[in-house]
């Protein structure tokens, strides 16, 4: 067995920020590992909430840094192979949220007129 997934396996008893049950590690969810990182995909057996860690190993232990996440184990493909944001995508989501703004701001005025 590698020394990442060796690593995960003894060190990684991570809870569940739902239901606060422990997440058995499994080995199929590591998806990058160096010697002093791991990036691990876990779904949590009881209520299926799925959450991306990061586990770093520091001289003093390990640090465990989590995001919950609606991916699923379908997504990660797509996810990990996807290049870096451009600025052409940035400016591209900003110029989407310009216009939606609008009609958000519309909307919200309909939603609190006092009948």
């Amino acid at each position: 067995m590698p020394l990442y997934q060796e690593r995960f396996m003894i060190k990684a008893m991570l809870k569940c920020p739902f239901c606060w049950k422990v997440i058995p590690p499994r080995p199929g969810t590591i998806l990058r590992a160096n010697e002093n990182a791991t990036l691990v995909f876990l779904t949590c057996p009881s209520c299926h909430c799925s959450q991306l860690n990061l586990l770093l190993d520091h001289e003093v232990g390990t640090t465990s840094i989590g995001l919950v996440t609606d991916l699923t184990k379908s997504d990660l493909p797509l996810w990990l192979n996807r290049g870096p944001i451009s600025s052409d995508d940035v400016l591209n989501v900003h110029l989407l949220l310009k216009s939606k703004r609008a009609v958000v701001k519309l909307l919200h005025r309909f939603t609190h007129l006092t009948v």
